[in-house]
């Protein structure tokens, strides 16, 4: 065979040949130079915003089924963390400050009804004596640390939601007063109504993995946006309906008269600033001051943005800004209202409304795909709707083959003489 002499520049360096290329080159992934890559990639000269953004993209963008996983782990360590917090050492003290006593003083006020007397009967038979309130509470830490535990596991996922469902009625009711949604001279969304427990509930049968993994979605609850809750029992429509509820139930609390006082807000500031670490201390008081005598035109603003957020998440075209709102407000209410759920003073027992209402908040989000249904398993169609090449067989989902072809062969073998 004779040897071919390279193509040469008008400055005498030799200059590769262009090869034709073949009709599946653009299955064939570009070349890396792996002696000018870094190996710590974006990291190696810094910070890259740019990438730190891809991937942030990345990890939201996924779809509804990965998401609804992912809130599951997320109720899983909400459980938890109520677990350990129930073994503080307030929860086990019989002074006129624990957690007995407080439950009992702000749960059965006002006149006598068929709820207070009820917690009034249930905190007197478990905490009546101080053999019934070790057992019964350190029976009740572990049971919500194994929720949380069995919310973690793939294998016991339902039998922890059912089992977080039903115990989520325990605490609401009893520990809540079901969100003293009955008292509402003291209650506010700002304040945690209608109750972190209820929406463990919900978020308990939102998630549920109503559909097996294999089963295909029906026409009526596939639309092109999946969220993560739309495969649970309540459905999209029995998660939308609860949202609207808790957000314009909680607007119409702060229509009450107590509410609409010029200092309600300020008052209710100015009482937890005596708790909790410095830094909210410091910022309890500044917004006591900042909204003293304001509580009417507050009470108006707050009621009417709960309203748009219940109404406007009911139209698909509005849905996102309405969540993102309510996340915002959420958190906003859960530093400034709720104290962070008074984790840092001892005697909390949940971290209060903020954390479960922005789960529900991303478990209607809308998304691609649909929860409950597998990746599809078919091979990507071969280059120009053709075939794949005889005796190759075709690439597995999300794989890349660089296809050798006789005349990419023979160009090849042209390249390697000339050289």
């Amino acid at each position: 065979m004779p040897r071919m002499r390279p193509a040469v520049s008008h400055q005498g360096t030799p200059v590769a040949r262009r090869q034709t290329q073949s009709p599946y080159a653009a299955h064939v992934p570009a070349a890396t130079d792996h002696a000018t890559a870094s190996p710590l990639g974006d990291r190696a000269g810094g910070a890259n915003p740019a990438g730190t953004w891809r991937r942030f993209t990345s990890w939201w963008g996924t779809d509804a089924r990965v998401w609804r996983r992912r809130l599951v782990v997320a109720l899983g360590a909400l459980w938890i963390l109520d677990g350990l917090l129930q073994f503080q050492p307030s929860m086990y003290s019989r002074g006129p400050d624990s957690f007995a006593a407080t439950v009992l003083q702000y749960n059965t006020m006002g006149r006598p009804n068929l709820l207070t007397n009820f917690i009034r009967f249930t905190v007197t038979l478990t905490y009546g004596s101080s053999t019934h309130q070790i057992v019964f509470n350190t029976l009740s830490a572990l049971t919500q640390v194994a929720i949380g535990v069995g919310l973690l596991v793939r294998r016991t996922e339902r039998t922890a939601l059912a089992a977080s469902a039903c115990w989520a009625v325990v605490p609401w009711v009893v520990g809540e007063a079901l969100g003293q949604m009955l008292f509402p001279q003291t209650t506010m969304a700002i304040t945690g109504a209608p109750g972190a427990a209820l929406l463990y509930l919900v978020l308990s049968l939102a998630l549920w993995p109503r559909r097996p993994p294999s089963a295909s979605s029906s026409s009526e609850d596939a639309p092109s946006s999946r969220a993560a809750g739309d495969g649970g029992l309540l459905g999209r429509r029995g998660a939308l309906v609860f949202w609207c509820l808790a957000w314009g139930g909680t607007a119409l609390l702060e229509l009450e008269r107590a509410n609409w006082a010029p200092n309600a807000i300020s008052a209710q500031l100015r009482e937890l600033a005596s708790q909790g670490p410095g830094f909210l201390t410091a910022l309890d008081r500044l917004t006591s001051t900042a909204t003293l005598g304001h509580g009417t035109e507050i009470a108006l603003v707050l009621a009417l943005v709960q309203l748009w957020i219940a109404t406007a998440a009911l139209r698909p075209a509005t849905r996102t800004t309405a969540l993102t709102v309510g996340i915002v407000v959420s958190v906003v209410y859960w530093v400034v209202g709720q104290n962070l759920g008074g984790l840092f003073t001892g005697t909390a027992t949940d971290p209060n409304l903020g954390p479960p209402m922005v789960l529900l908040a991303l478990a209607l989000w809308p998304r691609a795909g649909a929860p409950g249904t597998e990746p599809s398993n078919a091979a990507p169609a071969a280059p120009d709707g053709g075939a794949w090449p005889k005796g190759r067989r075709s690439p597995a989902p999300g794989q890349r083959w660089s296809i050798t072809t006789g005349a990419s062969r023979a160009a090849a073998s042209r390249s390697g003489c000339s050289a």
